[in-house]
């Protein structure tokens, strides 16, 4: 075991992933396949993870090519060496790759023997170049702690298969009844900060020193804990429990809340008890004072509140003047509706959130075909958020920086322009003309057309149709309405004309526009 050679495999091909399993694990007895995976994102994770002495890297791979993969594995100065495989016969690649100090490139389909014999030359080289006892013996630590990890992470994201490989691993728990702890950290300042891990062994791990419980670092946030047990309100349990949430507050900088999932009887439902406990967790909205949530904090509750209830005018408006106050107004009036009656699940809260954000952006877009952008915005971040308060000035700033983007793309447009470009959008049901917007701007009609063709550099008639046909396309795709409907929206008496316009504009029929464009 002090001699094992580490080797990751990463082809989106099972068949491939197999076969070079066996190829491996029949060449060389010190050869360990530590993990093979189909994409390039989870090549990259469990790079990081096992850190593994060789990595035979498939190119074409989704999410993340292998390329990528050795690039980023090099800024990171992993030790692993790559050996490629690739279906693309091109030079650029293999230069590419030798720049990242790839051993060799071999094109699919793969000749075997010359394989083996490159890997066989790799191995050795790994090998002879082993230091010392002592450095071996770390390197197999390693690879446990890392196994371990892995192993447990399988257990609460529901990968477990049920059979094997937990006996070498050399756990603390059983396959019995356990329940998942979650630790949620949160740093408090900018100052020197131990590593997870370290609170993870040094805090938790001591505190719970002598019961069956395993601990490790489940995210850059997150601490997760397996305990066996039959409930998860034993005296002694919340008395080290709370133990840890102290100590961890005080002697490091961060502040913890702890969310606890429900008991199940063994491994194949440890993922239950992991997903009950980010639910509980979840809560911490509500009860900023409050350190442990069990699974009995989870209500049942059903909100009233739908999106049926949401008007979007007042907000696009805001939106569109770029009025702060206004939009936080209706932002606060938006979190009173969500609570009223009852506090939902903080993933509906979140949900709604996420839906006002996305809906609001097509509101505005679809009145306002000229400021067409892309804002973006993190769940991760709203769903980390701890409280309503927070979330709450997080839909605020979103929505204002939303704004100041929007503001940002009419900078050069005068008074006069903005005023008759906002009353078209709030007629577009009306049949327009040029006159009925310059009466708006205090200009004649003759004038107002020269100048607003001066100013945006189309001319009226034709910024009009464009107004009207790109609001008809969004209702169209979002199928909120008939066409008869979208017509008379649009400022169309009838049918016959609106579809003549929207085909001349289009090149399609309104309705062979909606069968062609997915919800």
């Amino acid at each position: 075991m002090n001699q094992k050679v580490t080797v990751l495999i990463a082809d989106d091909e099972q068949a491939i992933r197999t076969g070079l399993r066996a190829i491996v694990t029949r060449l060389l007895e010190q050869a360990l396949v530590v993990s093979c995976v189909g994409t390039g994102q989870q090549a990259l994770e469990d790079l990081r993870r096992f850190r593994p002495d060789i990595a035979i890297m498939d190119i074409n791979m989704p999410d993340m090519d292998g390329l990528e993969v050795i690039r980023r594995a090099h800024e990171e100065e992993l030790p692993t060496r790559f050996l490629i495989l690739s279906g693309y016969g091109e030079f650029a690649y293999a230069q590419k790759a030798i720049r990242y100090g790839v051993k060799t490139y071999f094109l699919k389909p793969l000749n075997v023997e010359e394989f083996r014999t490159v890997l066989l030359q790799q191995c050795q080289e790994v090998l002879s170049h082993r230091k010392n006892a002592a450095a071996d013996e770390q390197e197999i630590t390693r690879l446990m702690d890392s196994s371990r990890t892995l192993f447990l992470n399988h257990l609460v994201q529901k990968k477990y298969s049920g059979s094997g490989g937990v006996e070498g691993l050399q756990l603390a728990i059983t396959n019995g009844p356990n329940f998942v702890a979650i630790f949620q950290l949160e740093r408090r300042d900018s100052g020197e900060a131990p590593p997870l891990k370290e609170i993870a062994r040094s805090i938790v791990s001591t505190v719970f020193f002598g019961s069956p419980m395993e601990c490790w670092v489940y995210d850059d946030s997150r601490l997760a804990a397996i305990f066996n047990g039959e409930t998860t309100r034993d005296e002694e349990f919340l008395t080290r429990l709370n133990q840890c949430v102290t100590r961890i507050r005080t002697g490091t900088p961060y502040d913890v809340r702890v969310g606890l999932g429900k008991v199940v009887p063994g491994f194949s439902q440890t993922s239950l008890s992991f997903a009950r406990a980010q639910e509980a967790l979840s809560y911490r909205i509500y009860d900023a004072d409050q350190d442990v949530f069990d699974s009995n904090t989870i209500n049942s509750y059903t909100p009233a509140f739908s999106q049926e209830n949401i008007d979007f005018a007042p907000l696009t408006t805001a939106l569109l003047q770029n009025d702060l106050p206004a939009i936080r107004t209706y932002c606060e009036a938006f979190f009173q509706s969500l609570l009223v009656g009852g506090e939902p699940p903080p993933s509906f809260v979140v949900g709604m959130c996420m839906y006002l954000l996305l809906t609001a952006q097509k509101q505005v877009q679809m009145t306002q075909p000229d400021k067409k952008m892309e804002f973006p915005f993190s769940y991760e971040e709203l769903n980390s958020l701890n409280t309503i308060g927070e979330m709450r000035d997080w839909l605020v700033s979103a929505f204002a920086r939303y704004s100041k983007m929007l503001e940002a793309m009419t900078g050069d447009e005068n008074r006069t322009i903005r005023i008759a470009k906002e009353y078209i959008r709030n007629n577009l049901n009306r049949n327009l003309k040029a006159k009925d917007v310059a009466a708006q701007v205090n200009l004649s009609e003759s004038y107002f057309a020269i100048y607003f063709k001066d100013k945006t550099g189309v001319n009226f008639r034709d910024y009009l149709l464009q107004v009207r046909m790109a609001y008809a396309k969004q209702m169209l795709k979002a199928r909120v309405a008939n066409i008869s409907e979208i017509a008379y929206r649009t400022g169309y008496q009838d049918y016959r004309s609106f579809s003549r316009a929207f085909k001349n504009e289009t090149g399609m029929t309104p309705s062979e526009y909606q069968n062609s464009v997915q919800d």
